[in-house]
């Protein structure tokens, strides 16, 4: 996650980061980016940065990935609208932490 945020990372920074030298932390990062096979991730070791290369997402997968987090929360939203009428129609009350609410 923090690589997808960061496009240029110290390779300084993310030994301090991870407790370790700056060796240590190359041979990390460089079998980190072979065994999950990072795309666009390079080591620019004349600078001492790792490089993500951003892979631009197209529209279609961005509406995608929106519907899908769209829809499960709204299954969510709908079990707990399910889950409360049900609790109302058996005479009980909906507590949230401390305070009850009729």
């Amino acid at each position: 996650m923090f690589c997808r945020i960061h496009q240029c990372i110290g390779l300084e920074m993310l030994a301090n980061r991870l407790n370790m030298d700056k060796t240590d932390a190359e041979r990390w990062i460089v079998n980190l980016i072979r065994t999950y096979r990072i795309e666009g991730a390079k080591i620019d070791s004349q600078s001492g940065q790792v490089v993500m290369g951003a892979k631009p997402i197209s529209i279609h997968e961005q509406v995608m990935e929106n519907t899908k987090r769209m829809t499960f929360r709204s299954q969510q939203v709908a079990l707990q609208l399910e889950k409360l009428r049900i609790d109302s129609r058996k005479g009980g009350t909906w507590k949230r932490g401390e305070r009850e609410i009729m």
